[in-house]
């Protein structure tokens, strides 16, 4: 696993972060984290897709903050801001999703970059 990457989407500061939580230097939890997070945000994004499709706000709104916490955590922090706006503001979902779906799309890539 490449020490550095050059990354738009995702906190280098937070990436080094969880590289360190890694006793052994292997990069094992970093890839660990990221795995889970690809899976799960990818998940919440479907189910983001199916809340604004019914009309289901509330539930928009919780997997949205849910989505937000990941994101930061690994330092998606373009994705946690705009998971914020769908959680906090009278959001265009469509809009808003369409925003998110791409910025997904850029902290995906970054991600598996640094897995490979």
């Amino acid at each position: 696993m490449p020490a550095t990457i050059d990354m738009a989407s995702l906190d280098q500061a937070v990436i080094d972060d969880l590289r360190s939580l890694d006793p052994d230097g292997s990069g094992g939890v970093l890839a660990d984290v990221l795995e889970t997070y690809l899976e799960d945000a990818a998940k919440r994004l479907l189910d983001l897709e199916s809340a604004q499709k019914s009309g289901d706000a509330e539930h928009l709104k919780g997997t949205a903050h849910a989505l937000k916490g990941a994101s930061r955590s690994v330092g998606a922090t373009a994705v946690a801001g705009l998971c914020a706006k769908l959680e906090n503001d009278e959001p265009n979902p469509e809009e808003d999703l369409a925003l998110l779906r791409a910025e997904l799309d850029r902290a995906f890539a970054e991600i598996r970059a640094l897995l490979d």
